[in-house]
């Protein structure tokens, strides 16, 4: 997985007004953890968050200002607005190379344009999104694809069938559909129920009136 080096400043306030703040000055409050250490709370560049979304990069080498020593993380968490499209928060865990992680790795879906499903009318509906997996830091894979382009009406893949890297394990469970081909939504019109005139129902006086005569 590819590797990419992140800096960082430290923060002291924390609180929701601290973190309106830090977000007004163009950066995005954090929090870096594990290995039994304490929780050092941090503010990182949005064009660098950014960066690491666009990259799809996990794995990192964390530079904090003012300390000389760089620390291996992984991005645990990471909070979106999706209506402003900025960023809230991002968690980061402290990690060892020799030692194994878990992590959520997103599904990349491939084949749409060509999908024999969707060419006939298909719907891609989507189980999830990401799965879990366990592996040491280095064999983390950005994504794991799913080609779709063969795929039918009626056709699913559950987590058991995803092709999975070397030295890579799936933690969440085989039977998990992740993604599945449904037929088009049929329109049913309504059936219309003819009204009868107020005028051709007889009111309960008149009613009466025709049994007195």
């Amino acid at each position: 997985m590819e590797e990419m080096l992140i800096k960082a400043q430290m923060r002291e306030r924390t609180g929701k007004e601290s973190a309106r703040k830090i977000r007004s000055q163009g950066l995005v409050p954090g929090v870096l953890y594990g290995l039994d250490i304490e929780p050092v709370h941090l503010a990182i560049s949005e064009k660098d968050v950014r960066k690491i979304v666009v990259n799809e990069a996990k794995l990192l080498t964390l530079q904090i200002e003012g300390k000389k020593t760089k620390e291996k993380v992984i991005v645990k968490d990471l909070d979106m607005d999706p209506i402003r499209d900025s960023f809230l928060h991002i968690d980061f865990q402290r990690i060892r190379m020799d030692e194994k992680i878990s992590a959520f790795v997103p599904i990349l879906v491939t084949g749409e344009e060509i999908s024999v499903g969707l060419k006939t009318g298909g719907v891609l509906q989507h189980g999830m999104r990401e799965v879990e997996v366990e592996c040491l830091p280095a064999d983390l894979p950005s994504h794991i694809e799913v080609d779709i382009s063969k795929m039918e009406i009626g056709d699913s893949i559950r987590v058991e069938d995803l092709s999975i890297p070397d030295g890579v394990t799936v933690i969440s469970p085989g039977e998990e559909l992740v993604l599945t081909i449904v037929p088009p939504a049929v329109y049913v019109e309504p059936e219309v129920v003819e009204e009868v005139e107020a005028a051709e129902v007889p009111t309960v006086a008149e009613s009466e009136g025709e049994e007195e005569k």
